[in-house]
């Protein structure tokens, strides 16, 4: 068993909301949000989200001491104008973690949801949202959707590592 410490930032991007959680060795170390407001245009809610994305980034980074990996989600969405607007806050969050090289990998939502389906048994009905989050609740206490989303991303990341290691 290895004692090396592995720090992974889940995160759940939104165009309104943006959701985060920070694993170490598989535990959940930290959580939250960022939430920019909605009366924004979408180029002001970009930029704020950047540079709360970016400071998040850089505070876990110190307290990581440089030893932190992103599992970034792919985001879709049913609505070709807020795929769009997904994609381009995914695309600016990946030039960010290229020009610092910081290491990313995409995770799809096919790939959280279906570890989520294995751990977490579904209710009949129980719609993906909803079991996201009671997984999360009953795993560690998360409370709100868009944490409970970044937590399965990453945790995602954190499976998948511990079967090539």
């Amino acid at each position: 068993m290895s004692d090396r410490i592995v720090n992974i930032l889940g995160i759940d991007p939104g165009s309104i909301i943006t959701g985060w959680c920070l694993l170490t060795n598989g535990k959940r170390k930290d959580s939250g949000v960022i939430k920019v407001s909605a009366k924004l245009d979408f180029e002001a809610r970009r930029e704020l989200l950047r540079d709360e994305l970016m400071e998040l980034y850089r505070r876990l980074w110190v307290s990581c001491k440089g030893r932190l990996s992103v599992a970034l989600e792919d985001p879709q969405s049913r609505g070709m104008d807020v795929a769009k607007k997904l994609a381009c806050i995914r695309t600016m969050f990946e030039e960010r973690a290229t020009d610092y090289r910081w290491p990313y990998i995409k995770v799809y939502p096919a790939e959280w949801q279906a570890l989520l389906r294995r751990a977490v048994p579904p209710v009949e009905g129980e719609k993906i949202k909803a079991l996201s989050l009671r997984g999360a609740y009953e795993a560690v206490g998360i409370e709100k959707p868009d944490e409970a989303d970044a937590y399965w991303v990453a945790r995602y990341l954190w499976e998948a590592g511990q079967q090539i290691s």
